[in-house]
């Protein structure tokens, strides 16, 4: 049975409580997730990139590393959605199936993908100063958990973003920055220990098959460690999400009152629909 999260204002401690209890008892099955939505596209990058260092030499890895590229764009876009769309799902008290969270995630697929180019797109323009970027990217922040667990599109998903950071934008940015250095330390030793392994094939001597074995140690361990952090990375994500709701839009008094309304309800309508519950991301 998923975990409930109870619905009321969430202290940082709590967020990161929350997150790390999440993460702690869902993992295998969002390990699974990630795995069943990134794990056929980076066999593929792996394929890609072995083929064009044996067959093209370097010009044919470069091509292999672009193509991968754009497919681990894709693959992460599909794996961000399904693990938001089950992490929202847990926090309601609702493990979606992961056939569900795929299906979910491919249907907002699009919407994700125009969500980054939007989101690239302004970031470059602000570079010109790194107190904009992180400004921008703090009050976006929550642009792809509504995107994936409300209805609408791009710029809806920014709109909403701002309005709900907006008054509380540097208490999500420590907490944002608190689940950053965390899963940087994570990624940090998973990456230790590929880059050791990658460093011992060296002692096999060069060569185009010494090469693509350390190609794909990389990507094991890069995939390792995206499977480690990403749970925590997107729990503590949705967490902020529902807390931001709970503080402006009062989501907790919705929540009893639609509850006190599904008790004295029937359990279904004449023409056998059930009442919504009104939440993003169910019914």
């Amino acid at each position: 049975m998923a975990d409930v999260v109870a619905l009321r204002p969430l202290g940082v401690g709590d967020i990161l409580d929350e997150a790390f209890r999440i993460y702690r008892r869902n993992f295998g099955y969002l390990v699974l997730i990630g795995v069943a939505s990134f794990g056929p596209i980076a066999l593929l990058i792996a394929l890609l990139s072995g083929l064009g260092a044996l067959v093209g030499g370097p010009a044919g890895l470069a091509i292999g590393i672009f193509l991968g590229g754009l497919l681990g764009g894709i693959g992460g876009a599909i794996l961000i959605a399904a693990m938001i769309y089950a992490v929202g799902g847990i926090c309601r008290g609702r493990r979606p199936t992961i056939r569900e969270a795929l299906g979910r995630a491919v249907g907002r697929l699009p919407a994700m993908l125009g969500l980054t180019i939007v989101l690239i797109f302004a970031l470059v323009l602000l570079l010109i100063t790194i107190v904009g970027w992180i400004w921008a990217g703090v009050l976006w922040s929550m642009a792809f958990p509504i995107l994936v667990l409300e209805e609408g599109g791009v710029m809806r998903a920014l709109a909403r973003s701002r309005q709900l950071v907006r008054g509380s934008w540097w208490r999500v940015f420590g907490i944002l920055l608190l689940i950053w250095l965390i899963s940087l330390f994570i990624s940090l030793v998973v990456g230790t220990i590929g880059g050791l392994v990658s460093g011992a094939l060296l002692i096999a001597g060069p060569g185009p098959a010494v090469g693509v074995a350390r190609l794909v140690v990389q990507l094991v361990f890069n995939v390792a460690a995206q499977a480690l952090t990403q749970p925590f990375d997107v729990a503590g994500l949705v967490l902020i999400y529902y807390d931001l709701r709970v503080r402006k839009e009062g989501l907790d008094l919705q929540q009893r009152a639609e509850s006190l309304l599904a008790a004295d309800a029937p359990a279904a309508s004449p023409l056998g629909h059930r009442p919504r519950s009104g939440f993003p991301g169910e019914g």
